[in-house]
């Protein structure tokens, strides 16, 4: 426990964190956990774009709901976002994706709020 790969693993934060921090909750943004990067130089994006948000009164957890993007391929079904209260989460930019051959490419670095 405390190795520098887990530290800079967990170097994100929650989700609610990075979504009230966001106009409209976020709505139609992406976020990405840190653990789903691979290396700095992995250009296959997975990520969750973010289509409701439901916050608790104590504004300390939200249930939220997105589509999946695994590896470049969108699963079109809404699915609930699970391990929002993972300090894992980033955010990635507007312009982050390109779209080719079926798969969404990364063309950026992400960033946090």
């Amino acid at each position: 426990m405390g190795d520098a790969q887990t530290f800079a693993r967990n170097t994100g934060r929650k989700l609610y964190q990075i979504v009230y921090a966001l106009h409209g909750f976020g709505i139609g943004r992406k976020v990405t956990r840190t653990i789903w990067k691979k290396s700095p130089d992995d250009n296959v994006a997975s990520f969750w774009t973010i289509t409701k948000i439901r916050p608790y009164r104590d504004l300390r957890r939200i249930r939220a709901w997105g589509i999946l993007t695994w590896q470049g391929v969108p699963n079109p079904q809404e699915k609930k976002i699970r391990r929002c209260l993972k300090r894992q989460w980033i955010l990635l930019e507007r312009d982050f994706m390109v779209k080719t051959n079926d798969k969404i490419e990364c063309k950026q670095t992400e960033s946090e709020v």
